[in-house]
Formats: C-alpha cells, sequence, structure tokens
C-alpha cells in the first residue's frame, strides 16, 4: 500500500509488574530503602492513594491501609502470582 500515512505515534515505558499490581514497600534487604513503582496502566486511578501510602511510610505516619497486596516480597515469597485485569 501507498500513500498512507500516520495520524499520530506513541512511545515510552510501560513500568508494570508481572502481576499488574504495583509495588508499594520498603526493601527488605535494604532498610530505609523504599519503593512505588509499577504503576503505569493504574496511575491516574491509584496514583493519590499511591502517594499517600508512600509518604506515610517515608514519615512513619499511620499508612491507614494494608499494603501487604503491594508488598515487594510477594515475587520472592512463594505467592503464586496471577495477573489482575
Amino acid at each position: 500500500m501507498t500513500g498512507i500515512g500516520i495520524a499520530e505515534a506513541w512511545s515510552g515505558v510501560i513500568e508494570t509488574t508481572p502481576d499488574a499490581v504495583p509495588v508499594i514497600d520498603e526493601a527488605e534487604s535494604l532498610p530505609g530503602f523504599y519503593i512505588a513503582t509499577g504503576l503505569s496502566g493504574h496511575g491516574f486511578g491509584i496514583g493519590p492513594g499511591a502517594g499517600k501510602a508512600i509518604s506515610a511510610l517515608l514519615t512513619g505516619a499511620d499508612v491507614g491501609m494494608d499494603l501487604s497486596e503491594f508488598r515487594l516480597g510477594r515475587f520472592f515469597d512463594g505467592t503464586p502470582i496471577r495477573f489482575q485485569d
């Protein structure tokens, strides 16, 4: 085919985890090193809550929610990894 142009294009990095659930946690092997990653696809929806959670972790304040589903260790502790739609 000839004469067909590109109307628009996008390129970028998709930051995600194997189960598509973000990580919001302190690295067990590096105390004081906090992680908030894997928010692509969820960032606009849960960004404010993720920001509040990580800021509470950083300051030692009450997070106000259970972050166990967002722990980094789920990839290493034998938890079955299921992709979430």
